[in-house]
């Protein structure tokens, strides 16, 4: 009689397969609602340089999503605090006319302050047990996010959203540090 070993093999792999398979179809569905922020971002700034930006951030939303282990609670908040930069940088395009490197005098401070506003509020939503791959992962995706609409503008913008997230973020994680080492 022959063992049933290898047909056992067999359906762990087959069912292993199923799992990932449905684990990707699930992180692809939580990705859908990026499509219309890039439609918009992509009709408001510069398409070509939207599309290039997208692919990173659309890779690294999914990933975490797929991957779980905690990194999937740092992509809606990533998202979140990324979304006011866009705007403010499409906003000021459509109101001011700000084309590349055209006015970043006025554009440039606007999404560092937007940046550094949503910095402290990414700050403040993550939790203090929260692992530094999950707040990094969120940080990235943030900054990702922004640059969809602060690259149409100018680099300049772009870095003084990223910079102006990063300065937000900082000063919570200190206070945050200081305070779970006294307890």
């Amino acid at each position: 009689m022959e063992s049933p070993e290898p047909e056992i093999g067999a359906l762990a792999v087959r069912a292993r397969r199923a799992y990932e398979r449905g684990r990707l179809a699930r992180a692809a569905l939580g990705v859908v609602p990026l499509l219309p922020i890039m439609a918009i971002a992509a009709l408001f700034g510069d398409g070509l340089m939207v599309l290039w930006l997208s692919g990173p951030l659309v890779v690294l939303s999914l990933g975490c999503l797929f991957i779980g282990r905690g990194l999937e609670r740092a992509v809606r908040p990533g998202w979140s605090a990324g979304f006011v930069p866009l705007f403010v940088a499409l906003a000021t395009l459509q109101r001011f006319g700000c084309a590349s490197g055209g006015c970043a005098e006025l554009c440039a401070p606007l999404c560092a302050g937007a940046g550094m506003l949503v910095g402290a509020w990414l700050g403040t939503t993550m939790q203090a047990r929260e692992r530094l791959g999950v707040a990094a992962a969120s940080l990235l995706i943030a900054g990702l996010t922004a640059s969809l609409g602060c690259a149409a503008i100018g680099a300049s913008t772009l870095v003084g959203a990223v910079v102006g997230l990063s300065l937000g973020l900082v000063p919570v994680w200190v206070v945050r540090g200081l305070a779970s080492s006294r307890s």
